[in-house]
């Protein structure tokens, strides 16, 4: 069914950011999303600050870890050619005492030495010292996608929806430059990446999740280039880019994942609090004004850039050899309100656009 609102967020850049933010400020986690994701994590030890920086600068989407062998008691195998994250591994160890004030690990000592400590000839010591140990995360395993904690959800199939991702690909390539790739991410929780005109997608995600990710790094390439994006923080690139998916989507016809609504949300909740603290020492009314000013003007240019890309994006749309049936209803739908239906060529496979009467306002 078509998303009633998306023709006048496209007109109209104050109703697509109101309506942004309605979405954003509407979203609430489901409690069983969160007691799932509480109990799943309870089967995974938790690491110290350092060991928890050290896995955050060698994997930032790892999430649920384990080592080779206690992977291997759940009967999950780590897969070929993965690397492990090394972490620092506490291990006690035995110091003999060879000498006044000299001490060696009982693994040095020599036969002699480790008959006499045995006999109790020799004095020793407990110490703990740490080794490097390796870890690996749920995403370089062969852990079931279906049993991925819900909060992970990795998507659903859907020929249709493969099909129009092949579009995004097409629009993506020709139209913004960029080469789009699946590649293994080794994470369940990192969706994608755009970066040096390359969209990459994580080959784990299935259709649904796969065009809601592609339409998001979509809009890192349309308005988070090197000229575009100075001086913007992170939560608001990733806010503008949730913004394009959403209103993609929803041209399209498609309906925005629990997924995407939560990194919507969580991102719009971060941007705010960064304008806050920009705007410190005001308050009430004025402080609500000096932000809605600054988003305001933010967010008209992400839209002008929405707009732009969207004219474009109508012309693959409009190819069937790529569009799926519902989406080709809804743009025959979009069309005859504005004075125009599509007629379908047979053997080209595209879309003729006739006018139906005059005077219609474009």
């Amino acid at each position: 069914m078509k998303k009633e609102w998306v023709d006048k967020a496209v007109e109209n850049s104050r109703y697509a950011r109101e309506k942004m933010e309605e979405f954003a400020k509407s979203y609430k986690e489901n409690p069983e999303v969160i007691a799932d994701y509480l109990q799943f994590s309870q089967r995974f030890y938790e690491y110290s600050p350092r060991n928890l920086r050290l896995i955050y600068q060698q994997n930032r989407g790892a999430t649920f870890v384990k080592s080779f062998a206690d992977w291997k008691k759940e009967g999950v195998s780590v897969k070929r050619g993965e690397t492990g994250i090394a972490i620092w591994v506490p291990v006690q160890v035995t110091l003999l005492e060879v000498g006044e004030g000299k001490y060696i690990p009982l693994r040095e000592a020599n036969a002699q030495q480790k008959a006499d400590y045995k006999a109790g000839k020799i004095e020793s010591v407990k110490q703990l010292r740490y080794k490097v140990g390796h870890i690996f995360d749920i995403g370089q395993t062969t852990y079931p996608k279906d049993q991925y904690p819900k909060i992970y959800n990795m998507g659903s199939f859907s020929d249709d929806k493969e099909k129009l991702i092949d579009t995004l690909k097409l629009f993506s390539e020709n139209e913004l430059g960029c080469t789009v790739v699946q590649e293994d991410l080794q994470s369940i929780a990192l969706r994608g990446y755009y970066c040096d005109k390359k969209i990459a997608l994580n080959q784990k995600l299935e259709t649904t999740e796969t065009l809601s990710t592609l339409t998001h790094e979509m809009g890192h390439a349309m308005a988070h280039n090197k000229d575009k994006d100075k001086g913007k923080s992170t939560a608001q690139k990733e806010y503008e880019a949730d913004c394009v998916s959403i209103v993609f989507q929803s041209y399209m016809g498609e309906d925005i994942s629990d997924t995407r609504k939560r990194h919507l949300a969580e991102n719009y909740k971060r941007y705010r609090r960064e304008l806050e603290k920009k705007f410190v020492g005001k308050t009430g009314e004025e402080l609500e004004k000096l932000i809605d000013k600054e988003m305001e003007s933010n967010f008209d240019t992400v839209h002008s850039i929405i707009k732009e890309n969207l004219t474009k994006l109508e012309k693959y749309l409009n190819n069937s050899e790529f569009i799926p049936k519902r989406t080709l209803e809804l743009l025959e739908e979009r069309s005859e309100d504005k004075g125009f239906y599509y007629k379908k060529e047979q053997k080209k496979g595209l879309f003729e656009k006739v006018q139906k009467g005059h005077g219609m306002e474009m």
